[in-house]
């Protein structure tokens, strides 16, 4: 082997380390580059996937929100009925109150009505059973005196004028009747007693007091 190969085989030999180690870096270089790239791509998957949690979870409960805030409104409407329909009924209630409170009170001063009627027939019952008394007791001496004898003395004659008396008493105001024993008649409409809106409990309706 002359000089000339031996040169030539250190240079082809050269040649080949400089390319296994030109080859060698670029190798690294692209493990490298691969490396980076899976890297960037990983982050950009849990990136990605992440961001669609969030949305899931934004979007989940926002869903959760708007159902309670649903309901919350159905519970608000159900409510404001259940309270009208309460407020209606205590209305009513109150109403029907009011008048049985009235009904009460009439039905007491008719009672205290009765109750003075009553004191004044039982008076009258006992004027009367007494006066019948007094005439059949007078009566009866007459008819005895008159029995008796023909001829009339003093006595007889006031026994005459008591019993004129007595019989000339009129016994009918015994039985007057009152006020609340007259026979009951239709009540008479009287167009000035007509009146509109006196209170709260009769605002747009129109009111007609009837007299007797």
């Amino acid at each position: 082997m002359d000089i000339s190969d031996s040169t030539s085989l250190v240079v082809d030999e050269k040649k080949d380390g400089d390319i296994y180690t030109s080859g060698t870096m670029f190798q690294n270089g692209s493990d490298g580059e691969s490396q980076r790239l899976k890297h960037d791509l990983k982050v950009k998957i849990e990136k990605s996937v992440t961001d669609e949690l969030k949305r899931l979870l934004v979007a989940s409960v926002g869903d959760d929100l708007s159902c309670h805030l649903h309901s919350l409104s159905e519970d608000k409407v159900r409510l404001a009925s259940a309270v009208d329909h309460y407020a209606s009924k205590l209305k009513n209630d109150h109403d029907r109150a009011e008048a049985l409170e009235i009904s009460s009170d009439m039905w007491r001063c008719k009672f205290f009505a009765m109750s003075i009627r009553a004191d004044e027939l039982l008076s009258q019952r006992n004027h009367l059973l007494q006066h019948i008394r007094d005439a059949h007791s007078t009566i009866s001496q007459l008819l005895d005196l008159l029995n008796s004898t023909t001829h009339l003395s003093q006595n007889s004659e006031n026994m005459i004028s008591q019993a004129k008396h007595i019989l000339s008493e009129d016994i009918t105001h015994f039985f007057e009747r009152s006020p609340c024993d007259e026979k009951p008649r239709l009540p008479k409409i009287l167009a000035s007693n007509i009146t509109v809106a006196c209170c709260k409990n009769c605002v747009h309706n129109e009111i007609k007091l009837f007299t007797y």
